[in-house]
């Protein structure tokens, strides 16, 4: 089970069988959630290798702060697989397609839907590990230059040295775990944009989930107007295709067989 504590700046995993933490994982947001709608959410992959968490982004009623951020983890070691942004908004809801190939994202006051293509696990590549420990070491270095130069050669290496790097990253020295954070950032902080953006909407949207064979995503708002829980088909180019009802929804559920759709608020 995975909890995002701290206006989304950590998240904490822990065992359902026992309710004792067995991990936690840092969020590399822009800036801390601000606003009575912030909210930070958090979602496993079906397949339970992935683990999606938000941080950041404006929210009601100041609308201050950065964009929100969108975080992958690798759940059979914890590694950053990718950290992208999200939108201007905070997000308030994020699913994974049921084969895990695609995430969806609610925007909030973007007013619509975001289709991301999950990327894959970069694969394991072997540095040098003495050159490596010793360019971790220089970070902390009492010259400017040697501390600069370590962080440029840890960027040039690149993900050789992430393992090194996120351990760095939870050092007591203030100066090492700031400047290793920094370029685990940049190596996993891509420019991923989204797939496709649903037709914009009239209304923020606050909760997303798809059908168990993937063919329809559902959407729908807090509030009672017309149009609030929308429809799309899935395919090349997802479409709306009906709007159910116009009751609002904070959560949403198809039934096992795929047939019919629950909400509640």
């Amino acid at each position: 089970m995975a909890v995002s504590f701290e206006e989304g700046k950590e998240v904490l995993i822990f065992n359902v069988d026992t309710g004792k933490e067995v991990h936690r994982v840092k969020t590399p947001f822009e800036e801390p959630l601000k606003g009575s709608s912030a909210r930070a959410v958090v979602e496993f992959s079906p397949d339970g290798s992935v683990l999606a968490a938000t941080s950041g982004g404006r929210a009601w009623p100041n609308f201050v702060g950065g964009n929100s951020t969108i975080s992958l983890w690798n759940v059979d070691d914890w590694s950053l697989r990718a950290s992208f942004t999200g939108d201007r908004f905070t997000m308030y809801d994020v699913k994974f397609s049921p084969d895990g190939k695609l995430l969806a994202g609610a925007t909030n006051r973007g007013k619509t839907i975001k289709l991301w293509e999950v990327p894959a696990a970069a694969p394991k590549v072997k540095g040098d590990d003495d050159a490596i420990a010793e360019l971790i070491k220089r970070l902390d270095s009492d010259d400017f230059g040697q501390r600069e130069t370590a962080q440029r050669k840890l960027t040039e290496i690149g993900h050789a040295a992430k393992d090194a790097l996120e351990k760095a990253a939870e050092s007591d020295s203030a100066e090492t775990a700031f400047r290793a954070e920094a370029v685990l950032k940049k190596l996993s902080h891509g420019d991923i944009q989204p797939k496709h953006i649903l037709p914009r909407s009239t209304f923020d949207v606050h909760a997303l989930n798809f059908s168990p064979d993937g063919k329809w995503l559902a959407s729908g708002r807090q509030f009672d107007k017309p149009g609030n829980v929308m429809l799309y088909e899935m395919g090349e180019a997802p479409r709306r295709v009906v709007t159910p009802h116009q009751h609002g929804a904070w959560t949403l559920e198809f039934t096992p067989d795929g047939k019919q759709l629950i909400t509640g608020r």
